[in-house]
């Protein structure tokens, strides 16, 4: 993973936005919403899936690393696949291993005007399983150009995430110490750096546009997060269904809304409280990654689920200082950086 983009580059990922969603919702631009397959890949054939039947009901089923697919449409496994494989590959880099086995049903997001299923949402998430959301290419088309399948792969890179945490449980529920867990800060961080979005480059340059606010490592590792205003709390539960009832994005590009917006003007707005904790678990994560590489970030992963402290991470670093206050102070020096940085290129 590169440790940013040059200046220009990013002012231009800036420009793709407008100004009230330059994170949360996603974009065509990040790997949260994925390409069509058609246009990176060979054509998957069309009989992709088991069929299962039930009476007068048919369930599709597609296993592959990482996940055990339904969806009761066919048409749809294709591009889930490829996003859900593009996903794994992704997590591999950091953990040298597939993610956890979770299952996932793939569902069609509704069309412009058309409400979602919430009773079949609640039914699906009360199962255990997690729900796959995809915008197919036929449903875009005219709106961002000849059509894309947009598919939200967050949800389930958290449940592997999760899924981790569990696996762990169980492996230690005979032991004495406590029962391991994701740490909250890991938690956060690493669904964006492996799917992207929100951009962790983005988030890093956000918080360091207001230096005076930033919430000190020792609270972050520590799980220490502001309790979220009602706003943020809403903003988050959206984004596991990134569309409203009208089948529009809820957190998109076009909603003003979500958890690191940008202000009026095209401005990147002062974070606060929970949100401004959510930015700088990404962005730390993101600066242990680039400075140590992502297996690092996989094996950090490991130590802090089997009760292991950070300074036991730190411990094993060959870059970063080895001491969480030292740490500190180097991502935020860091931060200075990539603010100066945009600064002169914006002058």
């Amino acid at each position: 993973m590169r440790l940013f983009p040059g200046a220009t580059v990013r002012r231009a990922a800036m420009l793709l936005l407008p100004a009230g969603a330059l994170l949360a919702g996603g974009c065509a631009h990040f790997k949260e919403w994925f390409p069509s397959h058609e246009d990176v890949f060979t054509p998957i054939e069309p009989n992709v899936g088991v069929a299962h039947i039930t009476g007068k009901d048919t369930t599709w089923t597609l296993d592959g690393a990482g996940y055990e697919m339904t969806s009761t449409r066919r048409s749809i496994l294709a591009a889930a696949q490829t996003a859900l494989d593009g996903a794994a590959s992704d997590f591999r880099g950091y953990f040298s291993d597939d993610p956890p086995k979770v299952r996932v049903v793939a569902i069609q997001a509704p069309r412009r005007g058309q409400r979602p299923d919430t009773t079949r949402l609640r039914e699906i998430t009360a199962s255990g399983a997690t729900p796959l959301f995809i915008r197919t290419a036929e449903q875009e088309r005219g709106r961002y150009g000849p059509g894309q399948d947009f598919v939200v792969v967050s949800p389930v890179v958290r449940a592997w995430v999760n899924a981790l945490g569990a696996r762990a449980r169980s492996d230690s529920a005979s032991g004495a110490t406590a029962r391991p867990a994701v740490p909250r800060w890991l938690a956060t961080a690493l669904p964006p750096l492996v799917v992207g979005n929100p951009d962790p480059d983005m988030v890093s340059l956000q918080i360091a546009q207001h230096p005076d606010r930033i919430i000190g490592l020792r609270s972050i590792f520590s799980g220490d997060r502001p309790v979220p205003t009602e706003e943020q709390t809403r903003d988050s539960a959206a984004r596991e269904y990134p569309f409203d009832r009208d089948g529009r994005e809820q957190l998109g590009r076009r909603s003003g809304r979500g958890p690191f917006p940008m202000s009026r003007g095209g401005e990147l707005a002062a974070l606060s409280g929970a949100t401004l904790w959510d930015a700088e678990a990404i962005s730390v994560a993101f600066f242990l990654g680039a400075k140590e590489g992502h297996a690092f970030i996989g094996q950090a992963a490991r130590t802090l689920i089997g009760g292991g402290t950070m300074d036991e991470v730190l411990a094993s670093a060959r870059v970063v200082p080895r001491d969480v206050d030292a740490l500190d102070r180097a991502w935020r020096d860091w931060l200075a950086q990539q603010r100066q940085s945009e600064d002169r290129a914006s002058r």
